[in-house]
């Protein structure tokens, strides 16, 4: 087994996002560092929450695996792949078990989210937008896990709330559109499959319409947010922080103008992720300060 082309199946780089977005939400709204249960608890929901999205990342490429081989044009090492989604799937169980004993409510989430990339792996994603919206609802839950425990343990003030509210929103938009730039990178094997995703059943015109509306959606919001940021930031950085999330949005419809091959739309991915990352950062660095 390849350790290095199996890790790249777990998508590191998003487990790594993950795992920043339960810390940042956690700062916002918990007082509860002191008590000697909260940070194990904290820990193993953020395990468990990681360990839920790398098994379902696996379980996607096992039922992707003929798609990806189109795609992709590389060996898979299937057998393997089928050890670390058993292994995983351990993992998420016994996980789960235990964070029922002190969160029943997040325990509860836990077999929801598992039940939806399961429905997601094997039906949605060769459906007409409902593995988009199921997948972008699956990233904006994320910031709701750490909120659901602290909850429990003592009232999370309405404003906080607010707060990640505002970033689930935020999200739940920039993976939308991730998804669907994928889609389109990924339409030579979904059209041999026989799937039916946005850019198959619209075609690459109207494709590139819906597209560009949901990127000036995003520009809206990043604008919005980068005029909430002088409330907070001293007016220079503020300044540079709201040019860079204009340029990079900018940036997005100047790809989108200009992409007709794989690569092209690639490259649209990683700004997105770019911003998704960017975001974040800033988001905990506010809550820090």
């Amino acid at each position: 087994m390849n350790i290095i082309a199996q890790l790249k199946h777990l998508r590191p780089i998003n487990l790594f996002i993950v795992a920043l977005t339960m810390l940042m939400v956690t700062g916002l709204v918990s007082d509860n560092f002191s008590d000697k249960f909260f940070l194990p608890n904290f820990f193993l929901l953020t395990f468990s929450t990681i360990c839920i999205c790398a098994w379902g990342y696996i379980d996607n490429d096992i039922c992707d695996i003929d798609i990806d081989s189109i795609n992709k044009n590389k060996p898979i090492d299937l057998e393997g792949l089928r050890k670390i989604w058993y292994f995983l799937g351990a993992l998420c169980v016994i996980s789960t078990l235990v964070i029922a004993c002190f969160s029943p409510l997040n325990a509860i989430l836990n077999v929801i989210v598992i039940g939806l990339l399961l429905y997601y792996n094997k039906y949605a994603k060769r459906q007409f937008l409902i593995g988009n919206l199921i997948v972008a609802t699956l990233c904006a839950l994320v910031l709701y896990v750490p909120y659901i425990y602290v909850q429990k343990i003592s009232p999370v003030d309405s404003s906080k709330l607010n707060y990640i509210n505002i970033y689930a929103l935020f999200s739940f938009l920039i993976t939308f559109i991730r998804e669907i730039v994928k889609d389109m990178e990924d339409t030579e094997g979904d059209e041999a499959m026989g799937a039916r995703t946005i850019p198959i059943v619209i075609g690459i015109y109207w494709f590139k319409w819906l597209l560009g509306f949901t990127i000036v959606l995003l520009l809206y919001f990043l604008i919005y947010f980068g005029a909430v940021l002088f409330f907070f930031l001293p007016i220079f950085l503020s300044f540079i922080v709201f040019s860079l999330f204009f340029f990079l949005s900018m940036y997005l419809l100047y790809l989108l103008n200009i992409s007709k091959t794989k690569k092209d739309f690639a490259r649209m991915s990683l700004v997105l992720k770019l911003i998704m990352l960017f975001g974040l950062l800033l988001s905990l660095s506010l809550f820090v300060v």
